[in-house]
């Protein structure tokens, strides 16, 4: 899988959005950043994850943490059960869940900070060609890649192609803030064509079909961004769309394990300082990251017990019982 990786999208959008502010030509910087389908402005948790979510005033409608009753839970050794893959797909695996947690997609996983997360599973493969073993191989390892039914995981296979080749990308969810997202942005959905209880492959399909603007902002808000951002990122599109001319942007970065930005990053207006929504994300990603830390120096390395010993502990609520709402109760207390 190793000789099919791509490029990560969110990567070459910002180096295009940095480019055009220095004066490079902005035209020929959307052509190399939308290099699949356009999702390098938009998808790919900017990590792909470039467009920006339902913090700030939305965050008390959805915040998932608190309130809810008893948290649905499985025995821990069916909270990502990778023990079911064969031997040569569960190494690929646990090295793919340790990227995972180590990426923007830890607020998916044990937070419900961020609905939808990639950029931990990218591959690129000729479109006129068969499925390759990799991509098959890919959607094997994420059937496990689950813990309750809140959290799943599945491959998107991008709708455009790009210089004959298509483009696929591991993607975890947070079922149920999939669905509050949908649910708090029902008008938007709906236009896209989907509702709150399809899916979540098929809701992220249907925004990445969607022609519009649209898709901008279905991205942004499944991908966890203040809502003032996505809507920035998409009036800025709209306005390029309109005038050719390409609006500088800053952007803001969450800190994640692997680096502290260039991860969980999303645009901003050029000048922008720092909201109430901005803040309020930061804090609630902190905690999420300083324990996962914490668990990562005791579980990971030479001889120490690994990846799914990590996650199990963490999701354990003390009777051997998993799941990500106990990790999401910890930090929240």
């Amino acid at each position: 899988m190793r000789e099919m990786f791509v490029p990560p999208w969110w990567l070459l959008w910002i180096v295009a959005g940095l480019a055009a502010s220095c004066g490079a030509d902005p035209q020929l910087a959307a052509s190399e950043t939308n290099g699949t389908t356009e999702a390098a402005t938009t998808t790919g948790d900017t990590a792909t994850d470039a467009a920006p979510t339902v913090t700030g005033d939305d965050t008390s409608a959805t915040d998932t943490s608190g309130d809810l009753p008893g948290p649905p839970a499985v025995p821990c050794s069916e909270c990502f059960p990778l023990e079911r893959l064969p031997d040569d797909l569960r190494a690929q695996a646990e090295e793919l869940l340790l990227l995972a947690l180590d990426r923007e997609a830890l607020y998916t996983i044990a937070a419900d900070i961020k609905p939808m997360s990639s950029g931990f599973a990218e591959l690129s493969y000729p479109a006129a060609g068969p499925t390759p073993p990799e991509l098959d191989a890919l959607r094997t390892i994420l059937t496990e890649f689950t813990c309750t039914s809140e959290l799943t995981a599945s491959v998107q296979v991008f709708h455009a192609t790009f210089d004959g080749f298509a483009y696929a990308d591991g993607v975890v969810f947070h079922d149920v803030r999939m669905r509050e997202t949908v649910e708090a942005f029902a008008d938007l959905f709906a236009a896209i064509g989907v509702t709150a209880d399809e899916p979540p492959l098929a809701i992220v399909d249907a925004v990445d079909a969607d022609p519009t603007t649209r898709r901008f902002r279905g991205y942004g808000h499944l991908f966890g961004y203040p809502e003032y951002a996505v809507d920035f990122f998409a009036e800025a599109a709209e306005h390029e769309a309109m005038t050719g001319e390409f609006v500088e942007r800053e952007f803001i970065h969450i800190p994640t394990f692997e680096s502290a930005e260039g991860r969980f990053v999303y645009a901003v207006p050029v000048g922008h300082q720092e909201n109430d929504d901005d803040v309020a994300l930061r804090a609630r990603a902190a905690p999420v990251l300083a324990r996962y830390s914490e668990l990562r120096s005791t579980f990971i390395g030479d001889d120490k017990p690994g990846v799914l010993p990590l996650v199990r502990t963490w999701f354990d609520d003390g009777s051997g019982r998993c799941s990500p709402r106990h990790a999401l109760m910890e930090v929240d207390r």
